[in-house]
C-alpha cells in the first residue's frame, strides 16, 4: 500500500513589530561618523552604519543588542499550506 504524502507546507515569516524597522538606513543630516547599527529586514540581521549626528529615522540604535531587542522579535514564522490541484 502507499500512504499518500501530507501537503507541503511553506514557512513565511510576517512581521508584526515596529514599523520603523522596515525603513531603510538613514545617515542624516550632519557631518559626523558614528557607527551606529539598523534592522535590514532583507537580511533579518541588525548592520552597522555610520550615522552623521543629526536627522535620519528611528531605524538607528546605539548597539546591536537593543536593534535586536526592538526589531528582530518582530518577525513571526507562520506556515503557509500549499494545495496541490487535483486534475
Amino acid at each position: 500500500p502507499v500512504t499518500p504524502k501530507p501537503p507541503k507546507r511553506k514557512i513565511k515569516a510576517v512581521y508584526v513589530g515596529p514599523s520603523w524597522c522596515l525603513t531603510p538606513a538613514d545617515r542624516g543630516l550632519c557631518s559626523a561618523n558614528v557607527t551606529r547599527f539598523y534592522f535590514d529586514s532583507v537580511s533579518m540581521k541588525c548592520l552597522t552604519f555610520s550615522y552623521s549626528g543629526c536627522g535620519g529615522n528611528e531605524n538607528n540604535f546605539t548597539s546591536r543588542q537593543s536593534c535586536r531587542r526592538a526589531c528582530r522579535k518582530g518577525f513571526i514564522q507562520k506556515r503557509v499550506k500549499r494545495r496541490i490541484k487535483e486534475r
